[in-house]
C-alpha cells in the first residue's frame, strides 16, 4: 500500500515544482530585459531628451516593470502553493 501511495504524494509536488521552475526562468528573463532597457537608455540619455523621447522610455519602463512584477506575484503564489502542499502531505503521513 505504501508504493501506492507515495507516487500520489509525489506527482503534485514534482508538477508544482517545475511550474515554480519555470516561472523562476521568465522572472530572471524579465530582470534581464528590464536592466539591458534601463542600462541602454541610461547610457543614451542625452540623445533621448535631445529626440524628446523621456515620456516614452519612462512609459516603456514602466510597462517592463509591471510585467515583471506580476511575473514575481504569480512566482511567489505558486512557491507558497507548493510549501502548502508539502506541509499537508507532511502531516497527513504524520497522523
Amino acid at each position: 500500500i505504501v508504493l501506492l501511495v507515495i507516487p500520489v504524494i509525489l506527482s503534485p509536488i514534482w508538477r508544482l515544482g517545475r511550474r515554480v521552475k519555470g516561472l523562476t526562468r521568465l522572472v530572471q528573463d524579465a530582470q534581464g530585459s528590464t536592466e539591458a532597457y534601463a542600462a541602454e537608455y541610461l547610457s543614451a540619455m542625452s540623445t533621448v531628451q535631445i529626440f524628446g523621447k523621456e515620456n516614452l522610455c519612462m512609459r516603456e519602463f514602466a510597462q517592463l516593470l509591471m510585467d515583471k512584477m506580476l511575473l514575481v506575484k504569480k512566482r511567489i503564489h505558486m512557491r507558497s502553493g507548493l510549501v502548502c502542499v508539502v506541509i499537508f502531505f507532511a502531516f497527513a503521513c504524520v497522523s
